[in-house]
This record gives C-alpha cells, structure tokens and sequence, in this order.
C-alpha cells in the first residue's frame, strides 16, 4: 500500500476534492484545438507530438494520440478493438471529428496508396513493366529507382499495380 492510500486520500477521493472533473478533462482536451471557422479546415494539435508528426497527450492515465481521444469525445464510445482512426485529411495532428473516421489497418493501407504516400505507388507504368520483366536483384531495382526493396517484390507479385499489364 502505497503512503498515498494510506493516509485515507484515494486518487478518486482526490479527483472529488479537487473539482476535477470528466467535463473539465474534456475542456482541458479542446483548449488544446485550434478550432477554425472555415467548414473545410483542420483542427490542427497543439499540444505535444510524437516523432512521426502525431500529436499526443496523456488521457486516463495513458499516453494517447490527440486523434483518437478527440474520435472518442466526439462519438461518447470508446473505439473499438482492432478498429483505428483514419484521417480523410491526411493531416496527423487535426482532431476536427468531421475528417476523423474509423476503419481498419487494410483500410488505411488503402488511403495511402491512392493519395501516393506510398513509395511503391510512386513508379510510373513504364517502370513497372521494367521491374516485371527484369531478373535483377530486388534491392538493386530498389536503389535505381528509389524505393525498398519490398516495394519490388510486391510489384513482381502484383500486389499493387494489378492494372499494369507487363
């Protein structure tokens, strides 16, 4: 037992006291927001942020992203197990509920490849065709044309670029 429960002061006991409450945690949350006028216009994070551009803040007791802590004020429901969520806006610290959707990993994959943030999507046809009918080794196809060697063996399988003909 720690002195803290000792002494008769629980962390809920000391939530009560203090007037901290669920609506001020949620006030506290969207001061954080830069909420802007225009309809289209993202609600960009101010708060801290990760090393990959997502904003972040301590939520419950957790570290969270700013995303999915505004999804879940947003809709009152917690999100569900193996669901994530995806931003229509493409921008990592907007929290406008409106450009925040749910869906899964293969969902998100998606996106990226038909908004071109993936490096593979990035080969035109004509490269494609190349690294079709070319034996070389992945990685030195990879290096002449600027992206991983994966990239390159998910062309040759044809598990991107279904419609290029080789």
């Amino acid at each position: 037992m720690t002195a803290f429960a000792a002494s008769g002061w629980g962390l809920r006991r000391w939530f009560q006291l203090s007037g901290f409450t669920r609506s001020r945690g949620t006030d506290a949350f969207w001061c954080r927001v830069e909420k802007r006028l225009d309809a289209a216009a993202c609600w960009p994070w101010s708060g801290g942020q990760s090393g990959t551009g997502y904003g972040y803040l301590y939520w419950r007791g957790r570290r969270q992203y700013a995303h999915r802590v505004a999804w879940e004020l947003a809709n009152g429901q917690p999100i569900p197990p193996g669901m994530l969520v995806r931003h229509h806006c493409d921008n990592p610290l907007c929290c406008r509920p409106s450009h925040l959707a749910l869906g899964r990993h293969r969902d998100n994959m998606r996106d990226m490849a038909l908004r071109g943030r993936r490096a593979s999507y990035r080969l035109s046809p004509a490269a494609v065709v190349m690294i079709r009918q070319s034996d070389r080794p992945s990685a030195h196809l990879a290096a002449e044309l600027g992206v991983s060697p994966t990239a390159i063996q998910m062309v040759r399988r044809q598990e991107v670029y279904r419609n290029v003909e080789a």
